[in-house]
This record gives structure tokens, sequence and C-alpha cells, in this order.
């Protein structure tokens, strides 16, 4: 028997109404979708990243976070995702401007809320994170004030997405003016999207 012959086992041990999945086979990440008795999804799990830095236009419009190729996710029907984004965006021009994390697509949602951490200094250094929640796929979330010239901004969102009718889903970015030099999307930016159960899934475990 082969190493993945062995990974590929997936032993589960049953307590209650959850399943414990003590190994899961790296092969079957965003294929299998394992429930649980109460509901719940393991394993399926959604990832993109930015490969290397990439360099965007210098506009007011909503641009992709991701490469192309790699900035197009389809959603399940009837489904609930984790969804954790983390993405490092610069902007060196001198135009006085915002920007907005938001998503698009033909995914019609239940729902979604997120949580969105950012911080903008003006240069590679550390700054005062800022703290907003979202309840909107669009218009999304303000991740900063409004700043001038050079600034790095780091955002972090997290939170859950809710899905009705499936459809695409793609993370974007935009400036509520263009800022006077095209922007950096930086490499490692990523996301990732973890189906949990149905659109209107409160929990998994023996909660009382």
């Amino acid at each position: 028997m082969g190493m993945k012959d062995i990974i590929d086992r997936v032993f589960q041990l049953r307590g209650g109404n959850q399943t414990i999945l003590d190994i899961v086979s790296p092969y079957s990440l965003g294929r299998a979708n394992l429930r649980t008795d109460d509901g719940g999804l393991l394993l399926g799990a959604l990832f993109s990243s930015v490969a290397t830095d990439r360099t965007d236009a210098d506009v007011d419009t909503a641009q992709s976070i991701f490469d192309s190729g790699n900035d197009t996710i389809t959603l399940e029907e009837a489904t609930t995702y984790l969804m954790k984004l983390v993405c490092h965006i610069s902007s060196t021009g001198t135009a006085s401007a915002n920007m907005t994390c938001l998503f698009a697509g033909s995914a019609t949602l239940t729902s979604i809320g997120f949580a969105a951490t950012s911080n903008h200094p003006a240069t590679e250094t550390r700054g005062a994170p800022v703290a907003s929640w979202a309840a909107a796929a669009t218009p999304g979330v303000n991740v900063t004030q409004t700043v001038a010239a050079a600034r790095f901004h780091t955002v972090v969102l997290e939170g859950l997405v809710r899905v009705n009718v499936a459809g695409t889903f793609i993370p974007q970015y935009k400036f509520s003016g263009a800022p006077g030099a095209a922007p950096i999307v930086y490499a490692n930016s990523y996301l990732t999207l973890i189906p949990i159960g149905s659109n209107t899934i409160a929990s998994i475990g023996d909660w009382s």
C-alpha cells in the first residue's frame, strides 16, 4: 500500500452526532464533501491565492483581487461557507481615496456577514488596525478612511456566506477615486471558503 493509499483512507469516529475525522486526504480537498449527522459539511475547501505581485489599473472601478483564471468560483446552492480573505494592496498615488472590499458574481445569497480588520500605513510598517462589519456583498465594506499619498492596505475579512441559488462569487476591491498610480496586489494574498452545512445551519456539534 502506497503513501497516497494510506493518506486517502479517512477514519471516522462517531461520538454523539458529530463526525470526527482523524485523517483527511490532501488529495480530496476541493473534491469531497462529508456530511455530519447534524447537517454539517467537512472537507470541500475552496482556496485561491495571488501567485506573484500583480500591478492593476489606476481606476475607480472594481477590480478582482485574485489573478485571472483564479478570481471566480462557483458556489453551491443552499450552502453556508466559512470565509477568510487576507490581502495586501498598495496604492502609491497622491489622490485622496478610500478602498472598499466587495463581492460580485451571479450567486444569490441568503445572507452574508463578515468582520473586516484593516490598516493602511504610509509605508510597509505597522499601522493601527481598524475594525468594521459588513452585511452585504455589494457595496461591501469600506476598509479605509479617505487617505492621500502612498498607502499600504492590509485587510482581513472573516465571516459567513450563505448561498440560496448557486452561482459565481468574485472577491474584488475598489477605490472611491483613481488613486493616481497603479495599485499593486501582493503575492500570497489568499481566500478560503469552507462549506459547513445548509444555508440555514446554526451550529455543528452537541450544543444545548
